[in-house]
């Protein structure tokens, strides 16, 4: 049987995984063994497949493609050079790039870790962002999450937009506060045949207001949401909790259900930015968790239809379907010089500074890592300094933290190491994360199974 790769289907390289298939249709970068990258090739329409002849992985991988639409038997006389379309790529393999255009914000929210309501991180100017499309391109990074600051403050939003396009580059979110959000924006968007997710902020009924610091937020961002609705783009929605707005959360999704968005996310609102001033505002990690103690039963009882995310805790799946706890892996026994990587994907700040993840983002942390204005992103992600810095090796994390050599749980809590532990001033990425000590010692995770488990029990 002869078969040919299907016209969306793509195959590239990486300097770390040079096997590699991309589906533009599904947006998804396949990795390959040597093995499956050689079968791909062979799916030329002129080469002969044998199932029979090929290794039991060989003969399983082939059968995958068939299933997922990537190859199909070949008619007579087709064919495809599918060598001729390889594309080698010479940075390590990332998907996705998070990357805020601007660093200047509409909303006052003194939770936010930048405080970008004072913009001391400035705009890019629009020449330099087109250079930046055209960088995560040549580095083969297909899909971009804009954020800010407020992305929709930029008046040139859409050339951004046209730039990543014509780079290849797939815009599969915006991040933003919903207030600015018009017509026009989603009509350009669906012109040009997008259709990314949006992400919004909701800080409670009756709240919102007062977590944003702007009068009128909260009438705002319900418009934006049903006008997202009207022009069926995907929209998710994300809480930070806070003293004031803890106990009204199951409120606050019950209001998202009934415009039609598609995940609720709840996170702590954390110590930075001005709350650092504002120690009352702030709702320790503890009550946190027991505040999702609280709702985990109402939310499982009433099979609500939309996914429902706890922090970085707990994921309960749509009409009641299960839960999803975080830190399951465990990082391999004995293996102390092996790396775990900060995170799969790059954030790009609005002075060009690239970090591993968004949330790292600080004066201390900008002077340690570099700038794609300075350096060419291609190289920056080649070369050895920054994957020095993002990636950890558990001696190194071990010796900053000393008290966690031995811990039962440290092969769980080092799998989802990722620079959290920074914290203004300090600069050290090593610094461990204490809300998932705290969440790991105190049993936290037994306890909301529990919880949970007892929920699907009850009438």
């Amino acid at each position: 049987m002869k078969y040919i790769l299907r016209p969306h289907c793509t195959p590239v390289g990486y300097l770390d995984h040079p096997y590699a298939m991309y589906d533009e249709k599904k947006r998804e970068t396949l990795l390959l063994s040597r093995e499956q990258f050689s079968i791909l090739l062979r799916c030329s329409g002129e080469a002969e497949l044998d199932m029979d002849a090929l290794s039991k992985k060989g003969a399983a991988f082939l059968r995958r493609l068939l299933r997922l639409h990537c190859v199909e038997p070949a008619q007579d006389g087709e064919c495809r050079e599918v060598f001729r379309d390889y594309r080698f790529y010479s940075a390590p393999y990332y998907r996705r790039a998070e990357w805020s255009i601007t660093g200047a914000c509409n909303s006052r929210c003194r939770h936010c870790f930048m405080s970008a309501r004072y913009g001391h991180y400035g705009n890019i100017p629009t020449d330099k962002c087109l250079e930046i499309c055209r960088q995560l391109a040549e580095c083969g990074i297909r899909e971009v999450t804009l954020t800010g600051g407020e992305p929709l403050l930029r008046k040139n939003f859409l050339q951004i937009v046209d730039g990543l396009t014509a780079n290849g580059v797939v815009i599969c979110a915006i991040l933003t506060n919903g207030t600015l959000l018009r017509q026009e924006l989603l009509e350009g968007l669906r012109e040009r045949g997008l259709r990314p997710s949006f992400q919004l902020s909701y800080d409670g009924v009756g709240y919102h207001d007062q977590m944003r610091g702007v009068e009128g937020a909260e009438e705002k961002v319900i418009r934006a949401l049903d006008l997202l609705k009207e022009y069926d783009f995907p929209v998710n929605v994300t809480m930070c909790l806070a003293r004031c707005n803890q106990h009204t959360l199951l409120d606050t999704l019950q209001v998202c259900l009934a415009h039609g968005i598609g995940k609720f996310r709840v996170f702590q609102a954390r110590a930075e930015g001005e709350f650092l001033s504002h120690p009352e505002e702030f709702l320790p990690y503890e009550e946190v968790l027991r505040c999702y103690e609280e709702c985990i039963p109402t939310i499982v009882r009433a099979k609500v239809p939309i996914t429902v995310q706890l922090g970085e805790v707990l994921l309960l799946k749509a009409n009641g379907k299960g839960c999803v706890h975080n830190f399951n892996r465990r990082f391999p026994a004995g293996k102390k010089n092996a790396p775990v990587r900060m995170s799969g994907e790059i954030y790009i700040s609005p002075r060009g500074v690239l970090l591993p993840r968004f949330g790292l983002l600080t004066p201390e942390t900008e002077r340690l890592f570099p700038n794609v204005f300075e350096t060419p992103l291609c190289d920056i992600l080649s070369g050895k300094a920054y994957n020095a810095q993002s990636l950890c090796r558990v001696a190194d994390y071990l010796q900053r933290n000393p008290e966690c050599d031995g811990c039962e749980h440290f092969r769980r809590c080092i799998m989802a190491w990722s620079g959290s532990g920074v914290v203004k001033d300090s600069g050290d990425l090593y610094r461990k994360n204490e809300n998932i000590c705290f969440y790991m010692k105190n049993g936290w995770r037994e306890r909301l199974e529990k919880v949970y488990r007892d929920a699907l029990t009850e009438p």
